[in-house]
């Protein structure tokens, strides 16, 4: 569902968006991200949508969708290579070329991908060829730093520029990892642009207190903690115990990025008072909602209050 802002602090009417393949159990709109990747010279903005169980050709494939704006319109698919790949399980959009050109890229999360094991996982980009049927490029995939089976490396997936250099940069979830044989404790792994289309060096992220079974990484954002001009990363464990004695009560990681490929651990949020169960930490989505300069963060927490669930909007002080 669209829903364009009417100028004046409403709405204008909603628009639908249609299944393309018009198959049941795909999925359809699992994951959505905005971009300009027409090449129009305008302020419009297109549609990426992910559909990671599409069953067209096979089983769970996934794929994803372009959509031009406005009025938004079909334009374009990519199928998933192979069965049980999950294509299209996340979504984001960045200009991985800009001394190229200034139109947005694809990156795509395929968290089922076996890759000689068992849903090991990879990400994948596709540079926009800037016309109406954007997928120009080849979906290039690449793999987690730390492989492994079951992994689901490939969700989630956000786009920032850490180093001001050339490039989106990204932040890939792998939250069923296994870091110091600690089981589903979850990695997230933070990509460098090289400002051509591909990327040129990675660092991974653990949880400060690493525990098994927290999920680290199902959650990912990027934003600027400090106001340096540079995105900072952060990744939610919604499966943490919290302060320690709350299962799956959830938590919030923020890392400061300091230059060359390295961040260090800033702080950890929770809720106020942590519930079990409250998963907090779910969604994570770091903005400038104050318009200071600085991101602030807003976290889901879907099983709080017994299920009916609370979002929490932080404010970073200026």
């Amino acid at each position: 569902f669209i829903r364009q802002g009417n100028g004046a602090g409403g709405f204008l009417a909603e628009t639908v968006l249609g299944n393309p393949s018009a198959i049941a159990g795909g999925e359809f709109g699992f994951a959505v991200a905005l971009g300009n990747f027409d090449g129009a010279t305008d302020a419009s903005l297109e549609i990426l949508v992910g559909e990671p169980d599409d069953p067209a050709g096979g089983t769970t494939r996934g794929s994803f969708h372009a959509y031009n704006a406005p009025p938004p319109a079909f334009s374009e698919t990519v199928l998933g290579a192979a069965n049980g790949e999950s294509q299209g399980a996340s979504v984001a959009t960045g200009n991985l070329n800009p001394a190229a050109d200034a139109f947005d890229d694809f990156l795509i999360g395929i968290p089922g991908v076996d890759d000689g094991g068992v849903r090991r996982g990879r990400f994948g980009r596709s540079l926009s060829d800037g016309v109406a049927a954007p997928f120009g490029g080849a979906l290039v995939t690449f793999p987690a730093t730390f492989v492994e089976n079951n992994a689901n490396f490939g969700f989630p997936i956000a786009t920032g520029n850490y180093d001001a250099a050339s490039g989106a940069d990204l932040l890939v979830g792998q939250h069923l990892a296994d870091p110091f044989a600690l089981i589903d404790a979850g990695r997230a792994e933070a990509v460098f642009s090289n400002g051509v289309g591909g990327f040129a060096a990675s660092t991974v992220l653990f949880e400060p207190f690493t525990e098994a079974g927290a999920w680290f990484g199902f959650a990912v954002s990027t934003g600027d903690l400090n106001f340096d001009g540079f995105r900072d990363a952060y990744v939610g464990a919604p499966r943490g115990t919290g302060s320690g004695a709350m299962p799956l009560a959830g938590e919030v990681h923020l890392f400061r990025f300091v230059g060359g490929i390295t961040f260090v651990y800033h702080e950890t949020l929770r809720e106020l008072v942590p519930e079990a169960g409250a998963n907090f930490g779910f969604g994570v989505l770091a903005a400038d909602l104050s318009n200071d300069g600085l991101a602030d963060v807003v976290i889901a927490n879907p099983g709080a209050a017994g299920g009916g669930g609370e979002v929490f909007i932080y404010y970073q002080p200026r």
